[in-house]
């Protein structure tokens, strides 16, 4: 190939992968935006270090796609860095293309034959949800499955192997585009198997989400959607709450006279302000006037004498009657939120008069093993107050918003997300989004969504088993090594 021509295929897959994500939201350029990387990366001769920097360079396009150039440094950092850290994983995948070029593709002498060309493509795809299952060990979990959070028949797949079974397909279908392409012809072999997995998953979906929630109750929740324009005056002049816009206790009065038994204001909504220790606090007089369950967002101060100076990022559920039923202090804390908040340790779920209810708070929601956590305690609704930080084209918003439809898929749960920003959600158990505020607007987002059944799913029992054996499978194909296919001997390479 050219010189130039990596480069351009690394910029290709960018562009494709912007416009499959939101909020471009052609998810299904998905299926084939990763091609070009992965020809690119297992052409003969090339580096792995040479991989790792075009699959970083894809991320970059993509982030220039859907983020960006604007005067706010500090919401640019923050607008770039899922793409930074997508990065990261497509060079990896990049890499592990390398390696596949090097060992079984592209066609020549014995690598003709489709065992050979169904191991390039099972390692590309088992490594890619190997090193995306590791990102949820670090700062900030990233996947390409994010692409297909619109596609609620391919989101089921979620239910069984956790959102690392539709990263797989997508993996397995680029994979598959890729070694056709660089051998020029197609392996049945190859093509057939992973054709008839993805149409049959997809198929399985579709079924699965047409199919009754079986005697599951319909709640009628809010999300409060407490706009004031603050955050966003140098990012969007423009949109500016009006002047008489209405407060998160005028919006839960709009909620309550249209029926919500369940009502979630946003992240920090009250500050300090909330003591759940004083009767006369004006939010527990709000949700007796509401005859509403609510759950706010406060923080809760450390104690003077404390042994840790830092505060709690917490969430209260309120009665009807006023009383707090419980409290959730947020886990997952948002890179520099750690210097001043002290991290929550574990998840409850408690049981109310409308369902068993789960509190989350904001980033918690992006760690599978958080929600998982919460699902196993028998939650058929979870409740998250939000705040992500505004950002040239919203970007942590439409990422925030595509994470979440997985989560509830995976356990069988209904979330209410609200957020004052925008793109608050009421999503039901199968990630189909019931509703969804607009960006930049006050609003009582109110709907009907059926409870999840408190048991969970195969998911929710078993846990990451899928991406253990995409883990397990990678590294025993890097193993076996190429069987000697392909490999010319010394005698005959003179």
């Amino acid at each position: 190939m050219k010189r130039s021509a990596p480069v351009l295929l690394a910029a290709l897959t960018g562009i494709l992968f912007a416009l499959a994500l939101p909020p471009r939201d052609q998810g299904w350029l998905g299926w084939i935006a990763l091609t070009p990387l992965l020809i690119a990366a297992a052409q003969p001769g090339r580096r792995r270090l040479h991989a790792i920097g075009l699959g970083i360079l894809a991320s970059l396009v993509a982030g220039g796609v859907n983020v960006g150039v604007a005067p706010d440094p500090g919401g640019m950092r923050y607008a770039y860095l899922p793409y930074l850290w997508i990065g990261l994983v497509l060079g990896s995948v990049a890499v592990a293309a390398t390696e596949a070029g090097r060992r079984w593709w592209p066609a020549g002498a014995g690598r003709n034959s489709a065992a050979a060309a169904l191991r390039g493509v099972a390692f590309v795809a088992a490594s890619g949800v190997a090193v995306e299952w590791l990102t949820t060990f670090s700062p900030l979990p990233v996947g390409v499955a994010l692409t297909q959070y619109r596609s609620v028949p391919v989101l089921q797949t979620a239910s069984v192997a956790g959102v690392w079974g539709v990263s797989c397909l997508l993996y397995l279908a680029n994979a598959t585009i890729a070694d056709a392409l660089l051998r020029r012809r197609v392996l049945p072999g190859v093509a057939l198997p992973v054709l008839a997995v993805t149409v049959g998953v997809a198929l399985a979906g579709w079924v699965a989400s047409r199919l009754p929630v079986a005697a599951h109750p319909t709640l009628r929740v809010a999300a409060i959607q407490d706009f004031t324009g603050d955050g966003v005056k140098g990012l969007h002049p423009a949109r500016m709450a009006e002047e008489n816009s209405p407060d998160s206790a005028a919006l839960t009065r709009q909620a309550a006279a249209r029926g919500a038994k369940l009502v979630v204001w946003t992240e920090g909504g009250l500050g300090s302000s909330f003591h759940a220790d004083n009767p006369y606090d004006e939010t527990l007089q709000l949700a007796r006037e509401a005859g509403a369950h609510l759950v706010v967002g406060y923080t809760q101060y450390a104690e003077p004498d404390a042994a840790d100076a830092r505060d709690r990022n917490r969430a209260a559920l309120v009665s009807p009657g006023g009383d707090v039923l419980g409290t959730h202090t947020k886990i997952k804390l948002f890179l520099g939120e750690r210097a001043a908040v002290q991290p929550g340790s574990r998840t409850d779920v408690f049981d109310t008069e409308v369902g068993r209810v789960g509190m989350l708070i904001c980033f918690d929601t992006c760690f599978p093993a958080v929600v998982r956590q919460s699902a196993r305690g028998g939650a058929q609704i979870l409740a998250v107050p939000n705040y992500d930080p505004p950002t040239p084209g919203a970007t942590l918003h439409h990422l925030h918003a595509a994470v979440v439809p997985f989560r509830a898929v995976e356990n069988g749960v209904a979330i209410v997300r609200a957020d004052p920003n925008g793109r608050s959600q009421i999503l039901d158990p199968q990630g189909r989004t019931v509703a969804e505020a607009p960006l930049y607007r006050a609003e009582a987002l109110v709907a009907d969504v059926p409870l999840g059944s408190g048991t969970g799913t195969l998911y929710t029992r078993f846990g990451d088993w899928f991406a253990y054996a995409c883990v397990g499978l990678s590294l025993s194909l890097l193993a076996a090594g190429g069987g000697g296919v392909g490999r010319p001997s010394r005698r005959n390479s003179t």
